[in-house]
């Protein structure tokens, strides 16, 4: 997408309806309806050890994955490994090759030369197998500045308080072996993998080790002239999967694209408190309720007025949700020495699918919106590098129930799918003028709702609302310590259904009221919930925090 175009898309975002795929069969027969390279000579991986001569390589994984070099013609040699489809190393030659060899250059051998300021991505390949690629950058440090490798670093960095939320006076501890006790006040850059950088706070001795906690420091003050520009393609990056989720679905990956199976007799429907309420019948008790609960897979959050109870007393899975999930990601970065993080954004592609099926066990009024992350995208950026411009990319799906919902044993289900082009993050095009990047294209979108409802009283009206929506977010910051990392920036989109439904008889007794429902696709993009926090720790000032939010009918 070309820079500039989120004014044409806020004028026409959802001007080609027609190309837009669409279902929507309602069940309600009770109801009436109204309205560069460098290195390119074969090499070896070093150090695998061969279990087959002729198993084919799969994947090729280099050590480490950042690599910091201070000093023009210094030296790094690189470690690749090779494996087949089932994880056993192999020996296969090597093709390394870096992206920019003005900065840093590799040879056949896989060693690095630092040769100018900036950095460069290398990657190895054998065929048509290539690795994610290695950041390496050549900048200056701080004078006095202690520089470590990661044989250095006992273990990982692990935060001071693991509860505290998001915030740039957070501290971490590190245990370091075979150095020098460092003193206080001391600069401390690991310049391999681990993210370790910040300034020394305390230091307490452990045997022959030495436990260290660091305070972060800005980024200038760690690299005072840093130069980057690079465009991290994240289609070979690690990615991680939630541990309940592996563990109630079956996940298979078919190119950008992941599918989500439950597996049978693994997923919990109703929450144990769901299952107790159903003798509340179809009250509508007048006691106001906001809780957390977990519902199956999703993670639920209930804002409800007039609700019996809590959101996980009135709410339950009819049957276990499917997921789909696509995406070409990448992240374009741009940091100067003269004005610092100039860009980040995230580029991308998501296309979502899933369907849900939701039971109202009590009647409630409100909202109970719920979420699920699929997966999490790791950037290939290590070292203190990554508190910078490091971080990872959740990606999942959310469910959100809501309105004047009268009935009990109220069943709503939906099968949907919708894909967009988006670029999502932060820009400065002159160090100055910072603004939150929100450009997304036109939505494609399918969406089949059916409503399930028991025998209505003549009075009854019934007004729900029903969203399906996926979403993509931008963590940046330490991917492994939460207390590190601030949630930058978040998209959502995906259809919804807006109703208001009666019997006929009700709608006969009543000429002004006629049923009716619309659907509606709507996008939402802009800063999350620490992109301020984000702001302060790189030292940018007066960021306008624009957010998109647009809809438009699509039936």
């Amino acid at each position: 997408m070309k820079k500039g175009k989120s004014a044409s898309v806020r004028q026409g975002l959802f001007g080609r309806l027609a190309q837009f795929g669409l279902s929507a069969g309602l069940a309600l027969s009770l109801l009436a309806c109204g309205g560069g390279a460098g290195g390119g000579n074969p090499g070896s991986n070093s150090g695998a050890a061969s279990s087959s001569a002729s198993s084919t390589p799969a994947s090729i994984e280099i050590a480490p994955n950042t690599v910091l070099l201070t000093q023009t013609g210094q030296t790094k040699p690189l470690n690749a490994t090779v494996r087949d489809a089932g994880g056993n190393t192999v020996t296969a030659p090597l093709t390394w090759e870096s992206s920019n060899p003005q900065a840093v250059s590799v040879n056949a051998q896989g060693v690095l030369t630092a040769v100018g300021s900036g950095s460069s991505q290398i990657t190895a390949r054998t065929g048509e197998v290539r690795s994610a690629p290695l950041l390496a950058v050549r900048t200056d440090v701080p004078a006095g500045a202690v520089l470590l490798q990661d044989s250095q670093i006992v273990g990982e960095p692990e935060a001071t308080d693991p509860t505290a939320p998001p915030n740039p006076a957070n501290t971490y501890r590190v245990r370091l072996t075979g150095v020098a006790a460092p003193q206080v006040g001391a600069l401390l850059l690991n310049t391999e993998s681990k993210i370790v950088g910040g300034r020394v706070q305390s230091v307490q001795t452990v045997g022959s080790d030495y436990v260290v906690t660091l305070e972060r420091v800005p980024a200038r003050q760690m690299f005072p002239r840093l130069q980057l520009r690079e465009l991290f393609d994240l289609s070979q990056a690690e990615v991680v999967f939630p541990a309940d989720l592996q563990s109630s679905y079956t996940i298979a990956r078919d190119g950008n694209t992941y599918t989500f199976a439950p597996i049978p007799g693994r997923v919990e429907l109703n929450p144990s408190s769901a299952k107790s309420a159903t003798a509340s019948g179809d009250r509508l008790q007048k006691a106001a309720a906001s809780s957390d609960f977990k519902i199956g897979p999703f993670k639920c959050k209930s804002t409800l007025d007039g609700a019996a109870g809590a959101g996980s007393e009135v709410l339950a899975l009819s049957s276990p949700p499917v997921f789909s999930a696509s995406f070409k990601p990448s992240v374009d970065v741009i940091y100067t020495e003269a004005n610092g993080l100039e860009r980040f954004v995230l580029v991308a592609e998501p296309a979502f699918s899933g369907t849900v099926g939701l039971q109202a066990v009590v009647a409630f009024e409100g909202k109970i919106a719920c979420e699920v992350e699929l997966l999490s995208i790791r950037l290939p950026i290590g070292g203190p590098i990554a508190l910078i411009i490091g971080g990872q990319l959740p990606v999942g799906m959310g469910v959100e129930l809501g309105g004047k919902l009268t009935v009990a044993n109220f069943g709503v289900s939906a099968t949907a799918s919708v894909s967009t082009a988006l670029r999502l993050g932060l820009g400065c095009p002159d160090g100055t003028n910072c603004a939150v990047v929100t450009e997304v294209d036109p939505l494609k979108t399918a969406f089949t709702p059916q409503m399930d409802l028991p025998l209505l009283v003549e009075d009854i009206r019934l007004e729900p609302s029903l969203s399906i929506y996926g979403y993509i977010k931008a963590s940046i910051g330490n991917p492994f310590l939460r207390a590190l990392r601030f949630d930058a920036f978040k998209a959502t989109v995906g259809p919804s259904l807006k109703g208001s439904f009666a019997p006929k008889s009700a709608q006969m007794f009543d000429p002004a009221y006629k049923s009716s429902y619309k659907l509606v696709g709507e996008i939402k993009a802009g800063a999350d919930t620490n992109f301020i926090d984000l702001a302060a720790f790189l030292g940018l000032n007066n960021i306008a925090a624009n957010a998109l939010e647009l809809s438009a009918d699509i039936a």
